[in-house]
């Protein structure tokens, strides 16, 4: 697990795709689920541990073709909030909650994740570049930073999530069961770099510089 320092700021990037997240308050804690970093698995899990006043967001359904693991996915009290709510509206509407309690997520390195990203959407059938250009809109940053600082006081590594996973269930007392195995089945090629020219590298640095910076991912 990593813990957040202070970053330098840079403009956000347009919001991408639903807003997915548990509010528990058995346990004061918030999962914010970003998008192409097993977040799914880790909501699933962490949803077992949850109380009948905790607040889940629903996720998809189980599909035989992009998951190992069956499940059915819970949700739970979301009527508060939007498929696009935000964190800071999660702040704006809980302030006292946001500020008290553990805030918790997950990061990728970001060219992995644009990987990820590209065969989820398309499965391969439209060239990267055009995909880059036309159609990425991935925006992980709005979950990890806000002015410049951190949003989380737990970032999972999506690079050694069952031993982060591990450690965040001993951390709340939870029983620790290996993560559901989600969402593993579109991508055949799990090397990210062949994708990617000059170009295209920049382009995901220029999108993610806060997160590069402060996880020291590099390409």
């Amino acid at each position: 697990m990593s813990f957040a320092g202070v970053l330098p700021s840079r403009p956000n990037c347009r919001p991408s795709g639903d807003f997915i997240m548990i509010v528990s308050h058995k346990h004061k804690f918030i999962f914010f689920k970003p998008h192409k970093v097993a977040g799914t698995s880790v909501h699933l899990a962490l949803s077992e541990f949850c109380g009948k006043d905790d607040i889940i967001t629903r996720l998809g359904i189980f599909r035989a073709d992009h998951d190992q693991t069956e499940y059915k996915p819970v949700s739970r009290n979301e009527s508060v909030f939007t498929n696009h709510s935000t964190p800071e509206e999660l702040r704006s509407k809980m302030p006292e909650i946001y500020s008290k309690y553990t805030k918790i997520t997950i990061v990728r390195n970001p060219w992995d994740a644009a990987a990820s990203a590209y065969w989820w959407h398309t499965k391969g059938k439209i060239p990267f570049v055009i995909y880059l250009r036309k159609k990425y809109d991935l925006n992980n940053e709005r979950y990890y930073f806000s002015e410049g600082k951190p949003i989380c006081d737990i970032y999972l590594r999506y690079e050694r999530l069952e031993k982060d996973y591990q450690e965040l269930c001993k951390k709340f007392g939870f029983e620790y069961r290996e993560l559901p195995r989600t969402k593993t089945l579109t991508r055949s090629n799990r090397e990210y770099r062949y994708l990617f020219n000059e170009k295209t590298k920049a382009r995901i640095k220029d999108l993610n510089r806060q997160t590069i910076y402060n996880f020291g991912y590099r390409f």
